[in-house]
C-alpha cells in the first residue's frame, strides 16, 4: 500500500480513536450530571434506610464514574501525545501497523473501532500483543498465541 494513503488512513485512525475518547468523556458528563440531579432529589424525600441505601448505591454509581472518567482523562492526555504525520519503520506507540491479522494502532487501548470499511484494534503498546509485536519491522513474523502474525506495513 501507498505510503501516503497509509498516513491518510492513520490520520482516519487518529481522528476516530479521539472522538471515541471525547464521546467517553461526554457520556460520563451526562452520567454525573444526572446523578447530581438524582442527589438533588433525593434530599427532598427522606424515606428512612430506603432514603440511606438509595443514596448509597447513589454515591457507589457517581464513585464508579468518577474513576472512568479519570481513566478517559488519561487516555485523552496520551493519547494527545501522539504526533498524527509521525511515521515509523517499526511497531512502538503512535505507529500503525497492518497485519495478517487485521489493522493495530499502538496508542492506549480503547478496543476495535471501524475507520471507514475496516476495523482497527486500537491497543497500548504494553498490553500481551503489544509487547509482542513491539519493535517489528514490516516483514517480520511472530507466533502468538498459536496465531502467526506477519506484518505487511507500518507507518
Amino acid at each position: 500500500m501507498d505510503r501516503e494513503i497509509l498516513l491518510l488512513f492513520k490520520q482516519k485512525v487518529i481522528q476516530r480513536s479521539y472522538q471515541h475518547i471525547l464521546d467517553k468523556l461526554n457520556e460520563f458528563e451526562v452520567t454525573e450530571r444526572s446523578a447530581q440531579e438524582s442527589a438533588a432529589n433525593d434530599t427532598k424525600s427522606s424515606m428512612g434506610d430506603k432514603h440511606e441505601t438509595s443514596r448509597e448505591i447513589l454515591q457507589q454509581e457517581r464513585e464508579m464514574n468518577g474513576r472512568r472518567m479519570a481513566e478517559a482523562i488519561r487516555q485523552k492526555e496520551e493519547f494527545e501525545r501522539i504526533l498524527p504525520d509521525a511515521q515509523f519503520s517499526k511497531i512502538q506507540t503512535g505507529a500503525l501497523a497492518e497485519t495478517s491479522l487485521g489493522w493495530f494502532f499502538f496508542s492506549t487501548a480503547l478496543g476495535i473501532l471501524n475507520v471507514e470499511n475496516d476495523k482497527v484494534a486500537v491497543i497500548s503498546i504494553a498490553s500481551p500483543i503489544g509487547q509482542s509485536l513491539k519493535g517489528m519491522k514490516a516483514g517480520d513474523s511472530i507466533l502468538f498465541q498459536g496465531k502467526s502474525i506477519l506484518i505487511k506495513n507500518i507507518i
